[in-house]
């Protein structure tokens, strides 16, 4: 999270432009409404952005940043296409515009195939990767990293210290011991396991209870989903039923930086327990009827 910040600090100022996918990671958008820019959607679907119109909006006035999450999207749990990562680099090379790209699920892949960062299509490229252990190791660590253009970077080191001089000593060399000692791959695929068998129970819940009622992604990796209810129905009205019946979810809404989405909700398939998830997505369907 301090990574966006300190790359919407570094690149933008009030009135500039943020390309960004829709819907979006709620928290990156707040950040960037908070330097006073707009984010501005760019044509999305279930193979991530279309790099067609990514390309035609990267040439409008004032776009001084495109951000992504490429694999396993928070809200959506969507992956940019692997035959359109190259044209959105090359678009974004062209127009002279830095790519910031959310990593923070790569790793959490549990279809086949080992995902691979934006930033791998082109070594060249003008992209900003943002990853963190949070979702792999423990969130209370806080720790994470940006890699990029070395003039870039040494940019972002200097904001870094002027904000809090550098991220807990002691967490940083928790982190690196635990890598050096070569845990990271065990826990990794210890996590695939466990929530690939509960995004799978997720998946088969919402078919059983909700088909017809609604559509959803269907995400190979990450933690999250979108569901869709019917146009013209909102989100909203059944948060008050479902909490009563113990069972959370996020208005996707927030999530659309240039309105709409109010028939869509994010649900989180990785924090339920296995054995609550075929409940608790019943109780969803109730909630929704």
């Amino acid at each position: 999270q301090q990574g966006i910040d300190l790359v919407a600090r570094a690149f933008l100022q009030s009135g500039d432009v943020v390309l960004t996918e829709e819907p979006s990671y709620l928290a990156a958008l707040q950040v960037f409404a908070s330097y006073e820019a707009t984010a501005r959607p760019v044509a999305t679907d279930a193979d991530g952005l279309d790099p067609d119109a990514a390309a035609a909006a990267l040439k409008q006035s004032r776009v001084k940043l495109l951000y992504c999450m490429p694999n396993h999207q928070n809200p959506a749990g969507t992956t940019l296409a692997a035959n359109r990562r190259g044209a959105l680099l090359r678009a974004a090379a062209a127009a002279g515009v830095p790519i910031l790209a959310d990593e923070a699920y790569l790793h959490l892949r549990y279809d086949a195939g080992e995902p691979a960062p934006l930033a791998a299509a082109d070594p060249e490229a003008p992209v900003l990767t943002v990853g963190t252990f949070s979702k792999t190791i423990s969130p209370g660590l806080r720790v994470a990293w940006i890699a990029g253009p070395a003039p870039v970077i040494a940019r972002l080191a200097l904001l870094k210290q002027v904000t809090d001089l550098h991220a807990n000593s002691f967490t940083q060399r928790m982190v690196h011991r635990y890598v050096a000692a070569g845990h990271l791959p065990a826990q990794v695929a210890h996590l695939r396991g466990a929530y690939r068998e509960k995004r799978d129970a997720f998946l088969r819940a919402l078919d059983q209870h909700l088909t017809g009622q609604a559509t959803w992604t269907r995400p190979a990796g990450g933690m999250f989903l979108l569901l869709r209810l019917p146009s013209g129905r909102s989100a909203t009205t059944p948060l008050s039923s479902a909490l009563d019946q113990g069972v959370a979810y996020v208005p996707g809404a927030a999530f659309f930086p240039a309105g709409g989405g109010e028939e869509t909700m994010r649900l989180n398939f990785v924090s339920p327990p296995l054995t609550d998830i075929g409940e608790g997505v019943a109780r969803l369907a109730r909630a929704i009827a």
